[in-house]
């Protein structure tokens, strides 16, 4: 039996706690992930909310593109 079976067949088991423990943990961790993403990529191309100092400017800046510097009382009002 292929692996991809097998798990997909231990996965399935309504009755095995680990599995759903498994389950909620691999969903849970898929929607912080979409939830973070969908807050970065908004704050900084439509309500620019980032500050110099966060580490996704770092990243952002690293790989060649630009963060709006954005002053306090703007970067308030947007967050």
């Amino acid at each position: 039996m292929p692996p991809l079976t097998r798990l997909h067949n231990y996965l399935s088991q309504k009755e095995s706690t680990f599995a759903q423990f498994i389950k909620y943990v691999l969903c849970g961790g898929l929607s912080v992930a979409v939830d973070i993403t969908i807050f970065y990529l908004l704050a900084w191309l439509v309500l620019p909310c980032l500050k110099s100092g966060d580490p996704v400017v770092k990243i952002l800046e690293f790989l060649g593109f630009t963060v709006r510097h954005v002053e306090p009382d703007e970067l308030i009002r947007n967050f």
